[in-house]
């Protein structure tokens, strides 16, 4: 009797999940913000997760969620970011990226002082706020 040495293989095939729909910001403070984005289509009942990537001229950051909205905390300032999401299957493949941008409110001013008034007038003074940039302006509203 012969007999062989054999291996079975087996093959598999993936398709690319669909892309998260309709990216929002929610809130944006000095140092954080919340964005959340509907599940793609015809992916409700599958398992999946999404890559949440985030970056400024210092760097770029990624981080993984199982729900369809984050908050990014420990942000600088006054500054871009540029967030991507992709969502990823379950045997890793990843959709396109779903992309925004949003800069960070800046820091308020400090020591925000009266330095003279008078019926018709007043002068204000006060310190630049911390992690402060060039590009600032200041607006007064009465």
């Amino acid at each position: 009797m012969y007999m062989s040495n054999s291996s079975l293989i087996f093959l598999s095939s993936g398709t690319d999940p669909t892309p998260p729909r309709n990216i929002a910001i929610n809130t944006v403070g000095t140092n954080s913000l919340t964005l959340s984005w509907k599940e793609p289509v015809n992916m409700s009942s599958v398992d999946k997760s999404y890559n949440i990537s985030y970056g400024n001229s210092s760097g770029i950051w990624t981080v993984t969620s199982n729900t369809t909205s984050i908050s990014l905390q420990d942000l600088t300032s006054g500054t871009n970011y540029t967030i991507t999401v992709v969502t990823v299957g379950v045997r890793g493949y990843q959709s396109s990226a779903v992309t925004t941008s949003v800069y960070t409110k800046p820091m308020s001013v400090k020591s925000l002082q009266i330095s003279n008034s008078s019926t018709i007038s007043v002068s204000l003074s006060w310190s630049q706020p911390n992690e402060y940039k060039t590009s600032y302006s200041y607006r007064v509203q009465t």
